[in-house]
């Protein structure tokens, strides 16, 4: 777990979407979700409640793979649905009703109950009271926004920052000001084109063929599955492949993408089976290999190559594997033990050994062709190498070399990304 420097001030607590459950963290967050489960809060998995979070509820029920970050303050009566986020020194109090997948931004209040105004007495010896606070699915809320008592969200709405909502709002708003009002609808306005630059016959093209591909997906997913294993290429196309891990990953990522369900004739348990099936529990690194029903029926074969976690099949396993069983909803069984134990001077000295001019797509973040000076080794962590090695002026790690030797940029390497590099 990476500190700050400031004590006491720990980076998990105010980035929780970086919580792995099966990291040291997990007992600490057992101890403290027990706290609160002892006072009657329900929980669901893959929680993450900051130890600094003020949390103080008379009922609390918290959604799957739901945080409450550092400091934030909630109190009340509170249902909380899965992949909801309370960003850190949000204030949510009374009674509060939220959907799945609710964004709250840093410094919000939300605020589901209100005081009493009689004028014969002063109002801190008043009473409170409360309508309560509705928000629905798919809400982001930024930064500073404020929702009063009485309030109803729609589904996916977006509350502009700096916000301060007193009406309900419909589905699919997009709303901002103080008073708060509704400045578009997500569905019909044109500046929510998901091309605005573009030509209007253009914008129509691409809409086009993302419904073909949808439409396609199923049939791209059958001609790609041959002798009970999905492949690359079909061997009609392709010749004959080695059976391998990776065109698994890529059917679940192309069917959740296009489809939205694991790929047909599969269920999602199975799919998560196979691809965790190999997983060597020692270092938590899965090798290439069968993962069909034959491949799978008898002992894993064997081989005198170790698993590296920096380099070969096993080390994008890490990334294509893991995404995938992550977007089936399951997880690992075992902790990717040899990523954790590498230290920043182990991933940044094995990134800048690459060839990142000739090879930027089955490297990584790369150094030595940035038109910059590659930083040095002693002062860059794991975390801050491929923001500061990238080229400027391409956006890769590659640099800009002659279009013949040009190759695609990755975006991290599996293990980097792994081991905490985000976006």
């Amino acid at each position: 777990m990476h500190h700050s420097m400031a004590e006491g001030v720990r980076r998990i607590d105010f980035l929780p979407w970086e919580y792995d459950p099966t990291s040291p963290e997990a007992a600490a967050q057992a101890a403290r979700q027990s706290e609160l489960v002892a006072g009657g809060a329900r929980l669901g998995t893959g929680v993450f409640v900051a130890p600094n979070a003020a949390v103080f509820c008379d009922r609390l029920t918290v959604g799957d793979r739901t945080y409450i970050a550092a400091l934030a303050y909630v109190t009340g009566d509170l249902t909380i649905g899965a992949d909801c986020s309370i960003n850190p020194y949000a204030v949510v109090r009374g009674e509060i009703r939220m959907g799945d997948g609710v964004r709250i931004g840093a410094h919000t209040s939300i605020l589901g109950f209100n005081h009493s105004m009689a004028t014969d007495r002063p109002i801190h010896q008043q009473g409170t009271w409360s309508k309560g606070i509705t928000l629905g699915d798919d809400v982001w809320i930024g930064s500073n926004a404020t929702i009063l008592d009485g309030v109803t969200v729609g589904d996916h709405v977006i509350i502009g920052a700096g916000s301060v909502v007193t009406k309900d709002v419909p589905d699919w708003a997009v709303v901002a000001g103080n008073p708060a009002r509704v400045l578009r609808d997500r569905r019909t306005d044109t500046r929510e084109d998901p091309a605005p630059d573009l030509a209007p016959d253009l914008a129509t093209e691409l809409r086009a063929f993302a419904g073909r591909a949808r439409e396609q997906a199923g049939d791209l997913l059958a001609r790609c599955f041959e002798d009970g294993r999905f492949v690359d290429r079909p061997a009609a196309l392709a010749g004959a492949l080695e059976p391998a891990v990776r065109p698994w990953a890529d059917a679940v990522e192309v069917a959740d993408l296009l489809l939205d369900a694991p790929p047909p004739g599969f269920e999602a348990a199975d799919l998560v089976r196979r691809l965790t099936a190999r997983q060597d529990p020692a270092t938590g690194l899965i090798p290439a290999g069968d993962l069909s029903d034959d491949g799978l029926s008898g002992p894993a074969p064997a081989s005198d190559e170790p698993l590296d976690p920096m380099d070969g099949p096993a080390s994008y396993h890490v990334l294509s594997v893991g995404y995938a069983v992550r977007l089936l909803g399951g997880r690992l069984p075992h902790p990717i033990r040899a990523v954790h134990a590498l230290s920043d001077r182990d991933v940044v000295s094995a990134l800048e050994a690459r060839d990142w001019g000739a090879q930027a797509w089955g490297a990584a973040p790369p150094p030595t062709r940035s038109p910059r000076r590659a930083p040095s080794t002693s002062r860059t962590s794991r975390r801050s190498w491929p923001t500061a090695a990238s080229d400027r002026s391409t956006g890769s790690w590659a640099g800009c070399p002659p279009p013949r030797t040009r190759r695609p940029a990755c975006g991290a390497h599996p293990s980097l990304r792994r081991a905490g590099c985000r976006r």
